[in-house]
């Protein structure tokens, strides 16, 4: 079966960030974050819950944990670049 995937890069004004791929992202669920990155240190999976996904306005807002992360919380313009993967 095929998965959809987005790619989020969060960024504060201090220009650090943190990135990850959301698996199969769908609006009042519960995901996988996989790819977790803050900077260059690899961080561990974990989970994302989606509060809003705007697909007109290309909104994403939600929550996120996973390893040393607790409580993260995004609220982001994207560009659709999802790909579709086996």
């Amino acid at each position: 079966p095929y998965r959809r995937q987005r790619q989020m890069c969060i960024r504060d004004r201090q220009d650090r960030y943190i990135r990850f791929t959301i698996v199969s992202p769908q609006e009042g669920q519960e995901s996988e974050f996989t790819n977790a990155r803050f900077g260059e240190e690899k961080l561990k999976n974990g989970t994302v819950t989606i509060t809003r996904f705007d697909t007109e306005r290309n909104i994403i807002s939600g929550t996120f944990s996973g390893g040393r992360i607790t409580n993260g919380r995004f609220d982001v313009h994207y560009k659709d670049q999802e790909e579709d993967l086996m």
